[in-house]
């Protein structure tokens, strides 16, 4: 009797074994189905009519490093976000998907610009645009190291060495 409950024990210990790794791979499933992607919360959302109308998506960067989304109307190349002015040129306006979308540090009356960045980084000597170029041609002109005779050119030698030595008995130099 004491037999039978250990052998039921092991049995049902196999059972939640198996069990417990179908439902892990499950969870596994449901995590690589589910894309982690960014977005913006539905109250800083400009749908595709007041985008027509002259609306943008502002991400506001607090000073203390917080951010929030806000919609705002660009009215004559400015916008007044907390009660303060701002500007708002086509310059600094970004893209996010065909929607308007503009970066705004709350302690700067001009917004973050793409093009101004990319002039100062260049300049700085930040900027990464010709080390992917460069560094294709590194690898393409590397010095590969020599390659060791390969299997099928000593197979021939072999088989050479082999037939030179038949015909040498065979021929006669040998007799």
């Amino acid at each position: 009797m004491v037999e039978e409950d250990d052998e039921q024990k092991e049995k049902s210990l196999k059972e939640l074994i198996k069990e417990m790794n179908e439902k892990l791979d499950d969870v596994k499933k449901k995590k690589k189905d589910k894309r982690e992607s960014f977005w913006i919360p539905w109250k800083g959302k400009v749908g595709r009519m007041k985008a027509k109308k002259g609306w943008a998506t502002y991400m506001i960067i607090q000073e203390n490093g917080n951010i929030k989304f806000e919609k705002h109307p660009i009215e004559e190349q400015t916008v007044v976000v907390d009660g303060t002015p701002r500007i708002a040129t086509p310059e600094e306006v970004l893209y996010y998907k065909n929607k308007p979308f503009i970066i705004q540090p709350s302690w700067s009356v001009k917004p973050f610009s793409p093009t101004e960045n990319l002039k100062e980084t260049v300049n700085k000597e930040y900027s990464s645009h010709g080390y992917k170029l460069l560094l294709n041609r590194m690898q393409n002109e590397a010095i590969k190291p020599k390659r060791s005779m390969s299997w099928a050119v000593g197979l021939l030698i072999v088989a050479a060495v082999i037939a030179a030595g038949y015909f040498a008995f065979k021929g006669g130099l040998f007799k």
